[in-house]
């Protein structure tokens, strides 16, 4: 059984038989030629790097090294570049586990969240835009993947029913610009929300304990995914303006080129949905931070990538 998570380590700490979930594992070489591991491994509380150096290779279990896959690990906690690392000394397949310990779910409750998302559906005026949303929230499988996929793999709202929590966030957050912006026009920011992130319904998909990228989701990446959903989904003679504004907003929710996006915002809805997506996104991780360290002494949370800091805590 787990007896530590991963918001308890710090450095010096050793683990024997520790369980985590792998999300990731790269073969590489040195450049004398020898072979290492690198891993990325999770619990319920958060994610961490691991690496299994050449001398160790042998002591790995190659069966144990698939993503899903809970794993028992021999390991001591180092600090690496303002993060924590696991330095692995040995490797096996888990045995005695509660999945509940690895799965990390939305402390919201889902049915008040669909049931939020559902009533701003409706209140879309345009019977064009309607139509087409209220074709996709009632179709049962697409209903079932938007309450249940997380918002990303790694990164903000990354469990499950964050994608349905991070749609209600942004719902929320635009409702309170309409007022200060009358020229944006609500019904086409909400058509963008439920919209810009549509392509991760096959982006992602399940696997074992984890969530992963689908091929698709490798080769070809949610927003043009979700381009290709929405052409598909069409109600016939749709108005070809709201088309290209609406699918402006899917390739142009990232805000920035440097982004993701591969192109900025040009219309004010665009520049709505791009804004409450990127405070949805960066309070989220500020909030994960602060929830994951809940009874810890830490000042700041380990340095994170996507925010560029560590979340001061106290």
């Amino acid at each position: 059984m787990k007896t530590i998570f991963i918001n308890e380590l710090g450095s010096g700490v050793s683990l024997q038989a520790e369980h985590f979930v792998l999300t990731d594992f790269k073969e590489a070489v040195t450049k004398k030629g020898d072979t290492y591991y690198r891993l990325k491994l999770a619990d319920k509380t958060g994610s961490i790097s691991g690496i299994v150096w050449n001398n160790h290779v042998p002591d790995v279990d190659r069966g144990a090294l698939e993503v899903g896959t809970v794993i028992a690990l021999d390991a001591t906690v180092e600090s690496f570049q303002e993060n924590l690392q696991l330095n692995i000394q040995r490797i096996a397949k888990a045995k005695d586990y509660d999945n509940a310990d690895f799965i990390q779910k939305t402390r919201k409750d889902v049915k008040k969240l669909w049931k939020f998302l559902v009533a701003e559906i409706d209140s879309v005026e345009n019977k064009e835009i309607k139509i087409l949303l209220k074709s996709i929230i009632e179709n049962k499988e697409y209903s079932k993947k938007l309450k249940t996929l997380p918002g990303g793999i790694t990164i903000h709202h990354a469990f499950i029913g964050g994608l349905l929590e991070h749609l209600c966030e942004m719902f929320s957050l635009a409702a309170s610009l309409y007022e200060y912006y009358p020229e944006a026009d609500p019904d086409i920011v909400r058509a963008g929300i439920l919209l810009h992130d549509i392509g991760k319904l096959y982006e992602i998909e399940e696997k074992g304990t984890v969530y992963d990228y689908t091929l698709e989701g490798n080769l070809i990446g949610h927003m043009t995914l979700g381009v290709e959903f929405l052409l598909n989904h069409l109600p016939k003679d749709f108005p070809e303006d709201i088309k290209t504004k609406i699918i402006h907003i899917i390739m142009s929710h990232n805000g920035e080129v440097e982004k993701g996006s591969p192109i900025p915002p040009k219309t004010i809805e665009a520049a709505i949905v791009a804004g409450v997506d990127r405070v949805s996104s960066n309070v989220r991780q500020f909030q994960k931070h602060i929830q994951n360290n809940e009874g810890s002494d830490r000042e700041f949370s380990h340095y994170d990538k996507y925010l560029n800091a560590g979340v001061y805590l106290k």
